[in-house]
């Protein structure tokens, strides 16, 4: 009996670092995705910023520019926020915790401000007689 149960250890015990592992694996990946984002996002960002700049866009710099790049961080914000709790689903520590509920209030704040962006810019447009919402608000669909 005592040899029973100690096998059904062993295989919770290896079963439990197998879990952990895998979780660790894939919160990296996962992170990994949301660090390509951001490195995506910024260099195009400064692209198009520079382009509007010899090209002396009015207004200067254009407002997608900015709704663009900060949904492009929202994104990111959310790989790294399902990273987090992928580590923090297996073996929390209040560290981790802590991180979850910062990274969890800046995302809710970003996508709070960036949503009432994209409304207004659609209110603007539609003031001014545009077709639709323009094209930062038209990306979020």
């Amino acid at each position: 009996m005592q040899k029973a149960l100690g096998e059904r250890r062993g295989i919770d015990i290896w079963l439990s670092r197998l879990l952990r592992d895998c979780a660790q694996l894939f919160a990296t990946l996962v992170e990994g995705v949301g660090v390509l984002i951001v490195a995506l996002a910024v260099p195009l960002a400064v692209g198009r910023y520079g382009r509007a700049a010899l090209a002396r866009t009015r207004p200067f710099p254009p407002e997608t520019l900015r709704l663009d790049l900060g949904r492009s961080l929202a994104l990111a914000l959310e790989f790294l926020l399902g990273a987090d709790i992928l580590r923090t689903a297996v073996e929390p520590t209040w560290e981790e915790i802590a991180r979850l509920a910062a990274i969890a209030a800046i995302r809710t704040g970003l996508n709070y401000f960036l949503q009432r962006e994209l409304r207004e810019e659609a209110r603007r447009n539609a003031e001014a007689g545009l077709c639709g919402p323009g094209p930062a608000a038209v990306a979020e669909r």
